[in-house]
């Protein structure tokens, strides 16, 4: 009876981690990027100065949905949700161009240099979170399950991927949750 119970998990971790990986592989690696023609970085301004992704001061990343996709989150999200000035609404290049990185700290304007939407090779929490293969899908729906963070989790995704994926988490924590319950009652 216990190896019945055991298959009836393993597929219930499978379908929810074969549908994850479908949907989501790479999707939380997705930060907004400098959007910069070579020239101007090697030209005038020193690369070093610069963070390789746009990266939140008190959180763990800032993932973005690709053109195309119907995600929550945008790169143009981080200069509304920062309330930039209108000096930095102007072009990357005409920032760069006018203005030191002293000035551009001053008026709050680093932040809004980061507007391309791109992979990069980081998962939020470190890597320990994400759709990218099989093992890691399991890893993560072992979290969801136990209820830890599960909400940034599936924030994460809806700002990536789309709105949606919710039902998909709620269904996770309701159908594997009330299985081990139900198995643990008797």
């Amino acid at each position: 009876m216990l190896g019945n119970v055991i298959l009836l998990c393993v597929s219930l971790f499978s379908i929810f981690g074969i549908v994850g990986v479908q949907l989501w592989k790479g999707v939380l690696r997705n930060r907004c990027f400098f959007d910069l023609n070579t020239t101007l970085i090697n030209g005038t301004f020193e690369k070093y100065w610069f963070n390789e992704f746009y990266q939140p001061e008190f959180s763990d990343s800032f993932v973005c949905s690709e053109q195309g996709t119907s995600g929550m989150n945008t790169c143009s999200n981080i200069q509304k949700a920062l309330n930039k000035s209108a000096k930095c609404n102007a072009s990357i290049e005409f920032l760069l161009s006018n203005y030191n990185k002293t000035d551009l700290e001053e008026m709050n304007c680093l932040d809004s240099l980061y507007t391309k939407c791109r992979r990069s090779d980081n998962n939020p929490f470190n890597g320990a979170i994400s759709f990218d293969n099989f093992v890691y899908a399991w890893l993560t729906i072992f979290q969801i399950i136990n209820l830890e963070n599960w909400t940034t989790i599936m924030y994460y995704i809806q700002d990536s991927h789309s709105f949606w994926n919710w039902i998909n988490f709620v269904l996770q924590v309701l159908v594997i949750n009330s299985y081990f319950l139900i198995v643990f009652l008797y």
